[in-house]
């Protein structure tokens, strides 16, 4: 998902682009400071957080959970009929991809990719 946000930063594609990113804690967000300038650089570009875990700080703003119909409807809002990409362990994959079935979405607008292998 990163690659596909810098070229359309890079392209300066007029497309919407959002991610949502589950993370369990703040110190496991991959490429946080990389994300926080694509939505700098491109105003089309939205990255909605939420942690599963504890926060570290007291100063977390984002969203506390798992990805969900709530974080779902926020982040879709104002679209016309998004893709989605789905990416992560077989249990997010499916409980998303559940979640956005529950809320009509075709499933030809829906991507998936599992990721297996050793979790700690």
């Amino acid at each position: 998902m990163k690659g596909m946000a810098e070229y359309a930063a890079d392209q300066r594609l007029s497309i919407p682009v959002r991610l949502l990113y589950s993370s369990r804690g703040e110190n496991e967000i991959a490429y946080k400071e990389e994300l926080v300038r694509l939505e700098r650089q491109n105003p089309k570009f939205k990255v909605f957080h939420t942690l599963t875990g504890r926060p570290i700080s007291g100063e977390w703003i984002g969203s506390k959970g798992r990805i969900g119909r709530n974080l779902l409807l926020r982040a879709s809002e104002g679209l016309d009929r998004p893709i989605y990409y789905l990416c992560g362990r077989p249990s997010m994959v499916s409980g998303i991809y559940e979640s956005l079935q529950r809320l009509k979405v075709p499933d030809e607008d829906m991507r998936y990719e599992v990721f297996r292998g050793y979790w700690n």
